[in-house]
């Protein structure tokens, strides 16, 4: 599972079109549904293996548009990736789990490394649900506020900020050190005026 790297990939584009006709260049695979998140540095596709089975494939992309090309490491959705980005239409595109190999032991293990593959990729799968209800979340929590509200900002320690104009969110902080700009996408918690 190391990197692999060549300076003919001169874009993140380069790496799905190189990666989309890797997985399917045996005519063993095909792809269902594939896309680029985090700002094109994931690669994510449901692929459907030999087996008739689809799983997820993930490709973390590195590299620089200034020169050198960029790179992947590959993986599935079994290695249980720290990735937590993938859209839900490519999970969605992914067949049920298998059950657990081995229940009574995954069951009764609090550490990661030691349960089965398919533990590993029930736990991940959950990780992406729970990731994208709490951006929808966030971004119902930023479409109301208001002037008046109380904002609390992450890794801020001049918290909370008062609300003044929410196009473009504008507040001040508590101290009355003046107004600032309030990032949407930093939003940790609100209390209504």
């Amino acid at each position: 599972m190391g990197w692999t790297y060549s300076e003919s990939w001169s874009k993140p584009t380069d790496m799905r079109n190189y990666l989309r006709e890797a997985l399917t260049r045996d005519g063993r695979n095909t792809i269902k549904i594939d896309a680029l998140t985090k700002r094109a540095h994931n690669y994510w596709a449901a692929v459907t293996g030999s087996d008739g089975k689809t799983f997820i494939f993930l490709a973390l992309i590195n590299g620089s548009p200034r020169g050198g090309g960029y790179g992947y490491k590959d993986m599935d959705e079994f290695s249980g990736p720290v990735e937590d980005d993938c859209p839900l239409k490519v999970l969605d595109a992914a067949d049920p789990l298998p059950p657990c190999s081995k229940p009574d032991d995954c069951s009764t293990k609090a550490e990661s490394y030691q349960k089965c593959s398919n533990c590993w990729a029930a736990d991940w799968r959950t990780r992406v649900r729970a990731h994208h209800a709490a951006r929808r979340a966030k971004l119902a929590l930023q479409k109301t506020l208001k002037p008046g509200d109380k904002v609390w900002l992450k890794n801020v320690k001049d918290n909370p900020f008062t609300v003044i104009t929410t196009n473009p969110c504008r507040g001040y902080d508590t101290k009355g050190y003046g107004p600032y700009r309030l990032p949407k996408t930093r939003v940790d918690r609100v209390e209504a005026a």
